[in-house]
């Protein structure tokens, strides 16, 4: 697979989120979720507010902004109906055993990057993934016409890694603040496993966190992610890099969706010269992202924010992709499925908690349920 050889063609990471509570005893919870995180992560040097209830009025958030321009989304189901609601306990759980995140467990369910829909960026990633099946299929086809045996089995191997990656039309979404602004966004998530493709009559489609949504502002980005509050105690200047987890059986498929959602390009014009061990083993793609800091300043409701000068505007984010191979990671797939595993932040070396152990793991979010997240110590 390839590297990125266009600079502008690699995606932003908008935001990553982190779910604290278990959706389906989320109506007897005993305390807020959200006030114990808010406190767990002041307690780390970082400031957190509070963003308020989802639109659906299913969820309520806090938002760790960072220096970079992305933000962690601490995100907590609610007990039930806001007092002005008119609705019932019993339809109000009925709506949340439909949302996106009820089978989720706590900790990293999902990340975001940025735009997709303005920029043509989703309908170029269908288009490549359509035309890499059918341009496989094609190969095998052309190879049983003319009867190549030993072509025919590679590729024929190769079909069964063929990538699955589908987007669905964007979704309208929001809140409101506790300000009382009304946000509204487009979210693109992938289409669920087992969509029919019509072009080539295959089954399509990903789950959720094992490639990315893309979250697209209606109002000014800085509504959503009010770099105000993005200067820290602890000094963290934003991601260092991100962790993603697969499954040894699933990974030379997961490998392919992760390029095509990230725009990387896949090269089939290599495919029919490959041998079978080559078509089949899992190589992860070479992939970095871009900080939402990293953007021309424009106009209009799209406008990113640089939000603190610090932050290098070369800040690349590393992606680290890999696959589960010691008991801890393949039970964190077995629980929470294949994607986001573990998030790493710089933090200033003297702003270190005192807590802190030597490989950077950060045991009190850990501890609470939160999944993982590392402390990457610079000097300041």
């Amino acid at each position: 697979m390839a590297d990125h050889t266009d600079p502008d063609q690699i995606p932003h990471l908008d935001h990553l989120i982190l779910l604290l509570n278990d959706p389906y005893t989320a109506s007897t919870q005993s305390t807020e979720q959200l006030d114990e995180a808010i406190a767990i992560f002041s307690n780390l040097g970082f400031i957190v507010v509070r963003g308020g209830r989802h639109a659906d009025d299913l969820t309520s958030n806090a938002l760790l902004v960072l220096p970079d321009g992305v933000y962690i989304e601490l995100i907590q189901f609610d007990k039930g109906p806001p007092p002005e609601s008119t609705e019932s306990q019993a339809d109000y759980e009925a709506r949340r055993k439909k949302h996106w995140w009820y089978h989720s467990k706590a900790g990293w369910i999902d990340w975001s990057l940025l735009g997709g829909v303005e920029d043509g960026r989703i309908a170029a990633i269908n288009v490549a993934a359509e035309e890499h099946r059918r341009g496989l299929l094609n190969l095998v086809r052309g190879a049983e016409a003319v009867g190549e045996e030993r072509e025919k089995r590679n590729l024929s191997a190769a079909a069964v890694t063929l990538p699955t990656l589908r987007y669905d039309a964007p979704q309208r979404g929001g809140r409101k603040t506790l300000d009382g602004k009304q946000l509204g966004w487009h979210v693109t998530f992938p289409s669920p496993r087992g969509t029919k493709e019509q072009a080539t009559g295959l089954e399509v489609g990903c789950k959720r966190n094992s490639v990315p949504f893309y979250c697209e502002d209606l109002n000014p980005r800085e509504w959503r992610v009010p770099s105000l509050h993005s200067s820290h105690p602890n000094q963290s200047t934003g991601v260092s890099s991100i962790t993603l987890l697969y499954s040894h059986e699933r990974s030379a498929i997961a490998f392919k969706d992760l390029a095509l959602s990230t725009s990387l390009p896949l090269d089939l014009a290599s495919l029919s010269d490959a041998s079978h061990q080559d078509l089949t083993v899992a190589r992860p793609p070479n992939l970095v992202l871009r900080a939402p800091a990293d953007a021309e300043p424009g106009s209009g409701p799209n406008e990113l924010r640089q939000g603190c000068a610090a932050v290098s505007r070369k800040h690349r984010i590393k992606v680290h992709v890999k696959v589960a191979d010691d008991p801890e990671e393949r039970d964190w797939i077995k629980r929470h499925g294949e994607g986001l595993y573990e998030v790493e932040l710089y933090v200033s070396a003297a702003k270190l908690p005192s807590s802190a152990p030597p490989d950077g793991v950060e045991h009190t979010t850990l501890d609470a349920g939160y999944g993982r997240l590392r402390l990457h110590p610079v000097m300041r």
